[in-house]
């Protein structure tokens, strides 16, 4: 599966380098790249809670974390192929380089346990196989709270990491700025990755969600809000990259709580969580787009500006309710 999903992702790429409307590249670049990464990501979770029990949320925040570390060199590396071979090469060498890393990456990829197949007069279809699952954990308190806390924080987080380069070119900043800071988010989301995966396994993940919240809330109210320069768009990429970005590392232990002692529970529950983040990445650039005003772009205000002041607000306001969510799954675990 892993090895296929790899071929229809460089695949889509390749084709994607060839597109000459602007709809060949939402199936190809869109939709079919999207669904062969989904074939990656998929096994590596199913993976990690087999390899990893006691520091599990350090393992996932550092497997994860190579997103980021993608996110930090693509930037700066698509900026300069881009100004120097086009796009179309662009998405060539993009493959390419996919395929090699992809390859050796997935040589060394392997579950702990065995793989055991039903014979094929036992073997249920698909649909038995979903009505086995056990999901009255649907119904649960704590994960309806831990849901909707995870969609509401990544309304959030999706809009400052389309719009930061925007920002930026918006100060009068070169497009090499912008793409500097987006390389900084990005790389202060390992940090942050790292940092709360390590804290998920000694102190309760409700708390971490609150200092996630609560600490971006702020860092888009005081350093968003009067970043009028470029030392403090980075300061704002730094702390609300590593604060927000390291969310994800509470999954993992969310997921565990949810699911008890029942492991199918707890790859569903974490699937489902990465589908609400993925319907979030989704709503959440629409949301920004409405309340940007492009036409205000040269308008600088004491507080925001540049177009940027309902978006910036937003991002506030969905974060400092990321941090009320945290308090809820808090109350919510007492009542499951």
């Amino acid at each position: 599966m892993m090895w296929s999903s790899l071929g229809l992702c460089c695949g889509s790429l390749l084709l994607a380098s060839f597109a000459t409307q602007v709809s060949h590249l939402i199936i190809l670049q869109g939709i079919l790249f999207g669904i062969g990464g989904g074939g990656l990501y998929a096994p590596v979770i199913i993976y990690l809670s087999e390899w990893f029990t006691a520091r599990r949320g350090l393992a996932a925040a550092i497997i994860f974390g190579g997103a980021g570390a993608g996110g930090t060199c693509f930037p700066i590396a698509a900026n300069f192929l881009l100004s120097h071979v086009g796009f179309r090469w662009t998405l060539r060498i993009w493959a390419g380089f996919m395929l090699l890393l992809g390859a050796l990456a997935l040589a060394f990829t392997r579950p702990r346990l065995p793989v055991v197949r039903p014979q094929n007069s036992d073997r249920p279809n698909l649909w038995t196989r979903f009505r086995r699952q056990h999901w009255k954990f649907l119904k649960s308190p704590l994960f309806v709270c831990m849901t909707l806390t995870n969609i509401v924080q990544a309304l959030a987080y999706f809009p400052v990491s389309l719009y930061m380069s925007v920002y930026t070119t918006s100060l009068g900043l070169s497009a090499l700025d912008g793409s500097l800071v987006l390389s900084v988010f990005n790389f202060s989301s390992i940090i942050g990755q790292i940092i709360f995966g390590h804290a998920c396994d000694v102190a309760p993940y409700q708390y971490v969600i609150v200092v996630s919240g609560a600490g971006a809330a702020l860092s888009a109210y005081l350093l968003w809000g009067f970043a009028h320069s470029l030392g403090l768009v980075f300061a704002f990429a730094i702390v609300f990259g590593s604060l927000s970005g390291g969310f994800a590392s509470v999954w993992p232990a969310a997921s565990a709580d949810i699911a008890g002692s029942e492991q199918t529970v707890y790859l569903n529950a974490y699937g489902l969580l990465t589908m609400g983040k993925g319907v979030a990445a989704i709503v959440g650039p629409l949301m920004a787009a409405a309340l940007y005003h492009p036409e205000q772009a040269a308008v600088k205000n004491t507080y925001s500006g540049y177009g940027f002041k309902d978006v910036t607000v937003f991002v506030g306001t969905m974060m400092a309710a990321t941090a009320v969510g945290g308090l809820a799954t808090k109350w919510a675990k007492r009542i499951d």
